[in-house]
């Protein structure tokens, strides 16, 4: 046991329980995050698979953000069960992968970059630290494929993508990224690409990435992701930040059922005398059942 777990006791990002080293998760929370699933190809344009490891609540969501936002790296290393887990689900161990009995084996596995302004503030790109190590320990079995080339710049984007519509964020992020000026000479044509990132949202992103990519003719690109990100909730911290009075409906499907979603945001004044205001959001949710319906 290291000094470190010996004064911070490890434990579950999700629900707190004692586990064994820091970055593990206890049994029944992992299971009940772990959903390996693909976006609908309706969705994509440059890319041609999107997979996305997990949900989107609890203590996965809890550990981007701190990598994030609140400069906890250490918290990265709650990804790698989840990449584990696509490991199985590739069939992406030595066997397989020295045999090629892998259904595809990538050969560049190029992380989104975050823009210059971004990492100055934060010292790092989040997606390296949640994708390097387990690209790293891919290639120690197979060096002559997925190799981790960081190889695209991103210019700032006029806006913080959280706070925008669908729309907006293909307008904001659209020609942000390039190939690295190092990079100009890559060889690209008939290579396999995974792109990686944290979160998928609308697809904004990593179709932009795509795009760039698509120029140097690779026979294939796909993507993977931790968790995709439901857009109710940036349309509700849009909404919450930027208008006084409003009413959103928003129907979210999840498995067998449907999930109904009423959001009803308003402020009113507090204290006239300061001018100050309470933003108040009432949620209602009911469930029902697709075969009902």
């Amino acid at each position: 046991m290291s000094l470190w777990d010996f004064l911070f006791p490890p434990v579950c990002p999700h629900c707190g329980a004692p586990v064994a080293t820091q970055g593990d998760w206890c049994k029944s929370c992992f299971t009940d995050l772990l959903h390996i699933r693909h976006v609908p190809n309706k969705f994509l344009h440059y890319v041609e698979d999107v997979c996305v490891l997990a949900e989107y609540r609890g203590g996965l969501k809890s550990i981007i953000y701190d990598v994030k936002f609140n400069e906890k790296k250490e918290q990265s290393k709650g990804a790698a069960p989840f990449l584990a887990s696509y490991n199985l689900y590739m069939k992406y161990d030595e066997f397989h992968i020295v045999n090629n009995k892998c259904s595809v084996i990538y050969d560049y596995i190029i992380p989104v970059p975050s823009s210059e302004r971004k990492k100055a503030k934060r010292g790092y790109n989040q997606v390296d630290l949640f994708f390097t190590k387990w690209a790293k320990s891919l290639q120690n079995i197979d060096n002559k494929h997925f190799a981790w080339l960081d190889c695209l710049y991103k210019f700032d984007t006029s806006n913080d993508m959280w706070a925008l519509t669908n729309k907006e964020r293909h307008q904001n992020i659209e020609e942000a990224f390039v190939i690295g000026a190092n990079y100009k000479d890559i060889e690209l044509k008939d290579k396999t690409i995974l792109i990686v990132d944290d979160i998928y949202t609308t697809g904004a992103t990593i179709e932009a990435v795509a795009k760039v990519i698509r120029t140097y003719k690779p026979c294939k690109i796909d993507a993977l992701t931790l968790k995709r990100s439901p857009y109710g909730e940036r349309l509700i911290m849009r909404l919450t930040k930027n208008i006084d009075k409003c009413f959103y409906y928003i129907w979210i499907e999840k498995g067998a059922r449907c999930t109904k979603e009423f959001f009803f945001c308003f402020s009113f004044s507090f204290c006239p005398k300061f001018s100050r205001r309470i933003h108040c959001c009432i949620v209602i949710i009911c469930y029902s059942d697709n075969s009902s319906s």
